[in-house]
């Protein structure tokens, strides 16, 4: 069914059903996924995707329902598992579908019109220079775990009975590797990915050299004795901090007293170095979109401001319940699930100092590169404890690998430590940073 036909024979489900208030979310979605080891293709997927999900409200209480399989039988038994499901559950005045109105939704660079042009043998030979250039690099690089290209042709529809109609495609392709460096019996990895909305933008050779590069620069490592010192947090470590810290933003989360930032509003809580926005609109960005999940215009929303919490971020519902206005921030992770709030592209703001300016402002201390298990910290109160890897550096330069460290504290308390802000912005998913020189904190080693 083509997606007019899909509304067409919904609306008259519903219509049939006496059912006013809805929203209804098509969307197509076609995937490459091609691995190649040893210069030979390994693994080749091809997945093409449509479906639609379907929110009701009848007295103020919410149905939800799905499918994917596109013909009236399926559609006529969706609408009505949504309509059975709205009269099981409470009603919530909160709960609404956001109204159309006359503003022009932002033209964005997120779809490639040539990407379904392009040759199986061009997407190949991306994953195959991205092995051959991590190879050429060193030749301790005997093994590369796997090169693999992706990418991602993604459309929407969205109508609501409010007489909003949205409608937008986007494409994203992207590359990773894992490299693998030996010498005398000891092995460590690198790894390395880009992405963007156009083919022609990946940096595959690049990316390669760098996991290479990660890699061999790890040979040798070995643990220090528990120290205090200066910690520099490369741009990928200050990303996975921040995406843990992420749910904390989500108005969500604090409504439900589940979030470190809960209650902190208009508080100094962070360096005031530190400046954190969620920007739905930023140029490249992997979450890009002209609207959200419900519709609702994508927006740049300040939260941290020199240090200062000034924002949550919200969806239609959260924003009911304080009287505000929703930061277009609604999200989808499935078509089987109805929609929440979430972020878009996330980020600290990039400061002045280059990343050799920050080495040696850190002069003797720890330059960290990796971390084992952030993702354990407590959304709640923000404490962790953490494995670590990176390099030792004396007098601004790097003297040796270090693993087998750990560093504990808490989240909010650590971006408190702040120093010095880089300049190396860098997005690793809907996640961006620079790196990040923070104060003393004690290391556990030996």
């Amino acid at each position: 069914m083509k997606p007019e036909e899909v509304f067409e024979q919904i609306t008259k489900e519903l219509k049939a059903r006496a059912v006013e208030e809805y929203e209804i979310y098509l969307a197509r979605s076609r995937d490459l996924s091609i691995g190649v080891r040893k210069a030979e293709v390994e693994s080749l997927k091809r997945a093409e995707t449509m479906g639609v999900s379907l929110r009701v409200l009848r007295g103020k209480s919410l149905g939800f329902s799905y499918c994917t399989e596109l013909n009236p039988q399926s559609l006529q038994n969706m609408v009505s598992n949504a309509v059975d499901g709205s009269e099981q559950v409470e009603p919530d005045s909160y709960l609404n579908f956001p109204s159309s109105d006359s503003s022009t939704l932002p033209a964005l660079e997120i779809f490639d019109e040539n990407l379904s042009e392009i040759s199986m043998e061009e997407k190949i030979l991306v994953a195959r220079e991205l092995e051959e250039a991590a190879l050429a690099y060193d030749p301790r690089v005997k093994k590369i775990h796997r090169a693999t290209y992706q990418e991602e042709q993604e459309e929407v529809w969205l109508r609501n009975s409010r007489g909003l109609e949205r409608q937008m495609k986007a494409t994203l392709a992207s590359c990773h590797i894992m490299a693998i460096a030996t010498h005398n019996e000891e092995s460590q990895v690198g790894w390395d990915f880009d992405f963007s909305h156009f083919f022609t933008r990946l940096k595959r050779k690049e990316i390669g050299v760098r996991a290479a590069q990660k890699a061999v620069d790890m040979l040798g490592a070995k643990s220090i004795k528990t120290t205090k010192s200066l910690l520099l947090l490369e741009n990928s470590v200050a990303c996975e901090i921040l995406s843990t810290l992420a749910p904390s933003f989500l108005a969500e989360s604090v409504q439900k007293r589940k979030s470190a930032l809960a209650g902190k509003i208009n508080q100094l809580i962070l360096s005031s170095l530190i400046n954190i926005t969620d920007d739905g609109l930023y140029p490249g960005g992997m979450a890009t979109e002209p609207f959200d999940a419900e519709g609702m215009e994508r927006k740049r929303t300040p939260l941290i401001v020199e240090g200062r919490l000034v924002s949550y971020l919200y969806d239609l519902y959260c924003a009911n319940r304080e009287g505000l206005n929703s930061t277009g921030n609604s999200s989808r992770t499935s078509l089987k699930l109805p929609p929440r709030v979430g972020i878009s592209n996330l980020f600290i703001e990039k400061g002045t100092a280059s990343f050799e300016k920050l080495l040696a402002s850190l002069g003797t201390g720890l330059l960290v590169t990796e971390l084992l298990g952030v993702h354990t910290a407590n959304p709640i109160s923000g404490d962790f404890s953490v494995g670590a890897a990176g390099h030792w550096v004396e007098k601004g330069e790097r003297s040796f690998p270090v693993k087998e460290i750990a560093f504990s504290g808490n989240l909010i308390q650590l971006f408190q430590k702040v120093e010095e802000v880089g300049s190396d912005l860098r997005f690793f998913g809907p996640v961006g940073s620079p790196s990040l020189l923070l104060k003393e904190m004690t290391i556990s080693g030996e």
